[in-house]
């Protein structure tokens, strides 16, 4: 068990021993289709600080083998030519196309625009799979699942109403997918 969902169980726990709601207002339908054990740390300020290609490299790890060919990935910032490690606009390239994470449009906050850069690289080598990489939480507590639709859609129902439910991060402020 994750420390997150360790986390999440316990606070229920002790919701239902102070005789409060629970953790998450949803209306719990079924089970979670979410293995937290399963889930991926990533820390999206990490992510803006130069850490994309190692976290990109931790999620194949651990994704273990799912038939995905992973495309290398290289990480370019202003000033690299020039020996000193980091510049204003950190980028990475992936199959020949670059993604801004920091420093660049489109976000102006630098986690989240990491956050959403990360999962835009990931999925777009998975197109014609049965599954997505989706993020639960954010910042410092960003996680990556891999969910099928089907399993994405029952844990949309099971997470109604819950800041927990998956998402895919986006570029468009002030939310940024995150789900409300």
């Amino acid at each position: 068990m994750t420390k997150f969902a360790r986390l999440l169980s316990c606070l229920a726990a002790l919701c239902t021993a102070c005789g409060q709601p629970s953790v998450s207002p949803a209306k719990h339908v079924g089970s979670d289709p979410i293995d937290y054990d399963a889930s991926i740390h990533l820390d999206a300020e990490s992510l803006a600080e130069m850490g994309m290609k190692d976290a990109y490299e931790e999620l194949q790890r651990q994704s273990g083998d799912i038939g995905v060919e992973w495309a290398p990935m290289r990480e370019k910032w202003d000033g690299q030519n020039a020996g000193y490690d980091g510049g204003p606009n950190y980028r990475v390239e992936v199959n020949g196309k670059v993604y801004p994470v920091f420093g660049s449009p489109p976000a102006k906050d630098a986690w989240a625009g990491a956050a959403a850069t990360f999962f835009q690289v990931v999925n777009s080598q998975l197109s014609g799979r049965n599954f997505k990489f989706y993020a639960i939480n954010s910042g410092n507590d960003l996680l990556a699942v891999r969910l099928t639709n089907e399993e994405f859609q029952r844990a949309q129902i099971f997470h109604k109403g819950s800041p927990y439910a998956p998402y895919l991060p986006n570029y468009d402020a002030p939310n940024y997918g995150l789900p409300q």
